[in-house]
């Protein structure tokens, strides 16, 4: 296994007239203290977790106030040598019978994740993971999900272990395009608009 590391990468976006940038950093797990997998079950062991990455990714945003509220749309591929990637947005069970496809929300709020997807014959576990803005003002934007910023990252499997980080990488429209074909279904109340693109000046 490559020694641990970390990467990192930084996004900027525009909302409401304002800068805003995303920093992300990926790391790899080193146990079940540092992660926090003492708060899922006591179970887990540092071998069970040890190597898979660990991700944070932390809002800035020159706005305050409501102008300042988005949600994270985390969206995981499974690639198990088939031909084809399962797609699955990845959100908490308790929170799933509301339809809500963010897993975190509020106020420039912080995402974090910290997988040990390892099922049998798994090859490569990919998270396409985009911040969008809430919307308040309006009714019908309330169910309107336009990524400002995303990127990429995840990890491979070899002989049932991770073998591989992914480094994080800035999600393209065509990435944006893929998962949302493959979601959207599942959630038909929401509209998956096009990903904006800001204009960096």
């Amino acid at each position: 296994m490559p020694p641990a590391k970390s990467e990192n990468i930084r996004l900027e976006f525009r909302h409401h007239g304002h800068m805003g940038s995303v920093r992300v950093k990926v790391s790899r797990n080193h146990g079940v203290l540092s992660s926090g997998f003492t708060a899922i079950d006591g179970r887990f062991t540092d071998s069970m977790v040890r190597g898979f990455p660990v991700m944070k990714a932390e809002v800035n945003f020159e706005g305050s106030g409501y102008e300042a509220l988005f949600g994270w749309l985390q969206i995981i591929s499974h690639d198990y040598g088939r031909g084809e990637e399962e797609f699955s947005v990845d959100i908490a069970d308790q929170f799933r019978e509301f339809m809500n496809p963010f897993c975190y929300y509020g106020y420039k709020p912080a995402m974090y994740d910290a997988p040990r997807h390892s099922a049998p014959g798994l090859r490569k576990w990919k998270s396409y993971t985009f911040l969008c803005p809430l919307s308040l003002s309006n009714r019908e934007e309330y169910r309107k999900i336009t990524p400002l910023a995303g990127f990429t990252w995840g990890y491979t499997m070899s002989q049932g272990k991770p073998e591989n980080i992914l480094e994080p990488m800035p999600a393209s429209r065509d990435d944006w395009n893929l998962v949302r074909r493959n979601v959207a279904s599942y959630y038909s109340q929401w509209q998956f608009m096009d990903m904006q693109v800001p204009d960096i000046r």
